[in-house]
C-alpha cells in the first residue's frame, strides 16, 4: 500500500487486490478488519466498480470467517501462550488437532488441518508424535508430495524415531525410489546412535520396514539373482543383529 500511494498505477492497483482477494480467503484472526481495509481501497482506487467487486468478494470472505469463527475458541486458548503451563498449551493443541482432523469427509479441510499441524510443531517440534500423526494424516488423505518431504524434515528432527524412518522407507518405496536411495535412508537411521536413544523397539520397527522392503523387491517379476542374495544378505544381518537379539532372547 506504501508502493501505491507513492506511484500509483493500473497493474499495482491490481495485484494489491488480488492480494487481498487470496487473503480473505484464508481464515485468521483479523479478517475482519482486512475485509474493511479492503472495502476502503476499493473505495479509493476502483469506486465504479465497488459494489460488484464487494458482493463477489463477500461470498469467499463469508465462507473463511465462518471457518474462523467455528475454530474461534481453540484459537484463543492457543493465543494464551505464556500465561499457562507448558501442559495446558499441549493440551489445547492436542485438542485443536483432534477436533480439526476428525472433521466429516465433507466438512475436513486437509490444507487447514496441516498448516495446523505446522504451527503446533513451531512449538513442538521436537515432539515425535505430532511428526507421527502429522505423517499419518497426510498419507491418509493421500497427500504423496507432501510426505516425502515431510518425512526428510521429521527424520531430521526426531532421528531418535523408528516409526519415522519406518514411514520414510516405506514411501520411498511406494514412490519407486532407487534401491540405493532407499538404502541411504535405512543406514543414515541405524548408522548415527540417534536411533538407539528410542530404545531397541523403534531399531526393530526400522529393520521390519527395511527387511519387507528387500523381500518384496527380491520377489518382482523382474528381479535378478543379485536382487534375491542381496535381500537375503540384508534380511539376515537385520534379524541376527543385537538388536532383534536383545529384544527377543536376552
Amino acid at each position: 500500500m506504501d508502493k501505491i500511494n507513492k506511484s500509483l498505477s493500473p497493474p499495482k492497483v491490481e495485484f494489491i487486490r488480488n492480494l487481498y482477494v487470496v487473503r480473505l480467503q484464508i481464515p485468521h484472526t483479523t479478517i475482519s478488519d482486512t475485509f474493511s481495509e479492503f472495502s476502503t481501497f476499493i473505495t479509493r482506487y476502483d469506486n465504479a466498480n465497488y459494489e460488484s467487486i464487494m458482493v463477489s468478494t463477500n461470498k469467499f470472505y463469508a465462507a473463511a470467517l465462518a471457518k474462523y469463527n467455528e475454530r474461534s475458541i481453540y484459537e484463543d486458548r492457543l493465543a494464551k501462550r505464556g500465561q499457562v503451563s507448558l501442559t495446558e498449551e499441549w493440551n489445547a493443541w492436542a485438542e485443536y488437532l483432534e477436533w480439526e482432523t476428525s472433521q466429516p469427509k465433507k466438512k475436513l479441510d486437509v490444507d487447514m488441518a496441516c498448516a495446523l499441524y505446522e504451527r503446533c510443531l513451531l512449538c513442538f517440534g521436537e515432539q515425535a508424535r505430532v511428526w507421527e500423526e502429522y505423517v499419518f494424516f497426510a498419507l491418509e488423505k493421500s497427500q504423496g508430495p507432501r510426505v516425502k518431504a515431510l518425512l526428510k524434515r521429521a527424520t531430521r528432527h526426531c532421528p531418535w524415531s523408528g516409526t519415522l524412518w519406518a514411514q520414510y522407507i516405506i514411501a520411498l518405496e511406494r514412490a519407486y525410489r532407487p534401491f540405493e536411495e532407499v538404502s541411504e535412508i535405512k543406514h543414515r537411521a541405524t548408522t548415527t546412535g540417534m536411533l538407539d536413544l528410542g530404545g531397541l523397539e523403534e531399531v526393530l520397527k526400522v529393520n521390519i520396514a527395511w527387511c519387507g522392503f528387500l523381500k518384496r523387491r527380491a520377489f518382482e517379476h523382474d528381479a535378478g539373482e543379485d536382487d534375491f542374495d542381496m535381500a537375503e544378505m540384508g534380511i539376515s544381518e537385520a534379524v541376527t543383529g543385537r538388536e532383534f537379539r536383545a529384544l527377543f532372547f536376552d
